[in-house]
């Protein structure tokens, strides 16, 4: 036992004395028939049915406890109440660990302090599963006081022990959490189209509404769900974030030349176009961050905001039909929808993009030729319509114009980035990945990407 580390005196043991076993004249083998243990003398009986030859029985073919156990040589300490099974032959001469698929620990103890750990049948060892080492008994003992301890927690938070049922999981509060947070459902768009079908455009009517949109095209709504979380991640961190970023770095160079009262967000945007002007030496992208800017004259709300949206992958603050508090009071209709910015946003990304066009000199190419918003109407005459058209201000809602067909996608928090999804769709399918004369692929702006199927 001095593997085990434990003295002749310990506290809960008791000496057991080695039986001599007896050694047949013959061949000098001990047999057991499969129901014997080592706690009795084995029984030896060549006549009898039940008798098996088996391999001879020494240190070398079978484990340490039952080799101790049988060792005439001297004496060793077993714990009270412990009871063996039947050993197979073994060449591991280290101490068997009991199979945690069949583990039965030691018995209750009487005035020794030590508690029954379950009840069961006698252990039973599995040859794989050793303790060679102090170490491994260490960790065995943590793991059966582990399992324990479950077990007694489980046992009392089951709903059969009285009052724990009623006050399972009452301890946490969320209030706090939930106070500070705005919860907004993660589900669907309505799948039903009832509503898209009461069209709020009575004189552009639409040729296709609601879900009857993406399955004309042959769009799983499984793939429009990847799109759309495709899409929300290439806008924050191809747009929004890299905004962020280029606000923090225009303030800190403002700052540095003097100009700590003209900061972005601090002042019109009037303002800023004519420091961008005066300052371009220090400050050459702010002529082009001013576009993004013009979204709307409450520059000190718009900048906020930008920064909120762009804080995270994901727009994950995003509020399709709102926005924040503004000066400790909650978002009105005289503010921007986040949507409203989101498009504006993507608007101005295209427009930076696209070549000069003559007939467009103050540079929004794509805003004047690819989107729309009321109380201006579509010319459904055109048969080169593309356009994506805000047929709502509040709450917002847009449709996609393609050739003389108007159509009408769901109402909702995802309206944007499905109208976005399908004006993206068709351009990949029906303009071979073309806008005018720029590639939307790898080649180029290398946003089709969000439509690979999945």
């Amino acid at each position: 036992m001095k593997l085990l580390g434990v003295k002749d005196n310990e506290v809960g043991f008791r000496c057991v004395p080695s039986p001599v076993l007896p050694v047949p004249e013959s061949d000098g083998t001990i047999h057991f028939t499969p129901s014997s243990t080592l706690s009795n003398s084995p029984s030896i009986n060549r006549s009898s049915p039940s008798f098996t030859p088996v391999s001879p029985l020494s240190p070398s073919n079978m484990t340490s406890p039952g080799y101790l156990m049988m060792s005439s040589s001297n004496s060793h300490m077993t714990p009270p109440g412990y009871q063996t099974g039947s050993y197979s032959s073994s060449q591991n001469t280290s101490l068997s660990r009991p199979s945690s698929a069949s583990q039965t620990p030691l018995s209750p103890l009487d005035g020794s302090g030590l508690r029954s750990r379950s009840r069961g049948s006698p252990a039973r060892y599995n040859e794989n599963d050793t303790i060679a080492s102090m170490e491994d008994l260490d960790k065995y003992l943590q793991e059966e006081a582990e399992k324990d301890y479950k077990a007694h927690i489980a046992h009392e938070s089951s709903p059969s022990s009285g009052t724990a049922y009623w006050s399972w999981n009452r301890t946490t509060d969320y209030s706090s959490v939930l106070r500070k947070f705005q919860y907004q459902i993660a589900c669907r768009s309505p799948t039903s189209d009832i509503s898209s079908r009461n069209d709020d455009d009575p004189d552009t009517p639409s040729k296709y509404s609601g879900d009857e949109v993406w399955s004309r095209l042959s769009v799983p709504r499984d793939s429009v769900d990847k799109w759309t979380e495709y899409l929300r991640k290439w806008l924050s961190q191809t747009i929004m974030n890299r905004l962020v970023t280029e606000i923090h770095s225009i303030n800190e160079t403002l700052s540095k030349i003097g100009c700590e009262d003209m900061q972005i967000g601090e002042v019109s945007i009037s303002t800023l176009k004519q420091v961008a002007m005066t300052k371009c030496q220090h400050v050459p992208t702010l002529n082009k961050l001013t576009p993004y800017l013009d979204c709307h004259a409450n520059q000190e709300y718009l900048v906020q905001r930008l920064l909120e949206l762009g804080k995270t992958g994901c727009m994950s603050d995003f509020n399709w039909n709102g926005g924040m508090t503004y000066k400790d009071k909650p978002w009105k209709s005289h503010l921007p929808t986040d949507t409203q910015i989101v498009m504006h946003c993507f608007c101005t990304y295209f427009d930076s993009h696209l070549p000069p066009h003559p007939k467009y000199p103050d540079g929004k190419i794509f805003t004047t030729q690819h989107f729309l918003k009321t109380p201006d109407k579509p010319n459904l005459e055109k048969k080169d319509n593309l356009v994506l058209y805000q047929s709502r201000i509040n709450p917002p809602h847009y449709k996609v114009i393609l050739a003389d067909d108007i159509w009408d996608l769901n109402k909702g928090r995802n309206n944007m980035f499905h109208a976005i999804l399908l004006f993206l769709h068709h351009i990949k399918t029906k303009e071979c990945g073309m806008l005018g004369r720029v590639n939307m692929g790898m080649s180029g702006i290398n946003v089709l990407w969000i439509l690979e199927q999945t």
